[in-house]
């Protein structure tokens, strides 16, 4: 069973080499979709841990031999996170089980982080001060990843986790296994933004603060961010009028 475990962690190696039976009966279930997280309290750790949903036979074989699983890409991904000073949950440990030759199911364990809401939360005006926030978050989306060349593929609101701070807020970027890494421009930078799919009020306040972190008109910039976001939901009604139809017609 191959598997790493950060030296920082050794004390949590007969845990991590017991995933594989441990995590279907013990733990606290918080998410239960396509993959599953649950929460364990080991060696005094509070302790984050995704397992993966069993891959089809293409990408079984393809985790095995070309790209490493998917936990095993967010384990390594948090480390050039945090070597680049971005912050984002510590990693402890991948592991991989695989039969037959090839992946089977693969864990990522991290430690859970301590968080007062998601961005979410914000979007939907659960807290207060969302100006503030979403200033904030646009900060640090452009200051932190976006020039360290970090282009989250899935930067979904409820992946970004936010914590009140004496002086602000810090943000937090989870679910890292799909990342892209190139020198992100504007327009990639807005792409990035708009996969936040929030309300023109939302965007408009993001796409001003974007504007002048970068040296565009603010104003300009907001609009541009909402005619896009306006653009990919008609994509999306479009499709779903065509599949409709399809099903219809089969």
């Amino acid at each position: 069973m191959p598997y790493q475990i950060n030296s920082n962690y050794l004390a949590l190696k007969s845990f991590v080499e017991e995933l594989p039976i441990r995590f279907p009966k013990e733990g606290q279930s918080i998410y239960k979709v396509r993959n599953e997280v649950k929460i364990f309290e080991v060696e005094g750790y509070l302790l984050n841990v995704k397992s993966y949903k069993v891959p089809n036979l293409f990408n079984k074989i393809a985790y095995r031999y070309l790209r490493g699983s998917k936990a095993k890409r967010s384990y390594e991904y948090a480390e050039f996170l945090l070597s680049k000073g971005i912050e984002t949950p510590a990693p402890v440990a991948w592991v991989e089980c695989h039969n037959g030759g090839v992946l089977k199911e693969s864990y990522f364990v991290s430690i859970q982080h301590k968080h007062d809401f998601n961005l979410r939360d914000v979007l939907e005006d659960k807290v207060e001060n969302k100006t503030e926030i979403l200033n904030g978050f646009v900060d640090y989306t452009v200051n932190k990843l976006h020039k360290n060349g970090v282009f989250h593929l899935d930067y979904s609101p409820g992946n970004i986790l936010i914590r009140k701070e004496k002086d602000g807020y810090s943000y937090s970027v989870i679910d890292l296994n799909r990342m892209k890494f190139f020198p992100i421009d504007t327009e990639k930078g807005m792409e990035n933004l708009k996969q936040l799919h929030t309300t023109a009020e939302n965007y408009k306040i993001i796409g001003r603060r974007y504007g002048e972190l970068v040296g565009i008109d603010p104003e300009e910039c907001a609009e541009n961010l909402v005619d896009m976001d306006k653009k990919y939901q008609e994509y999306r009604a479009r499709r779903g009028r065509f599949k409709r139809i399809f099903k219809k017609n089969k």
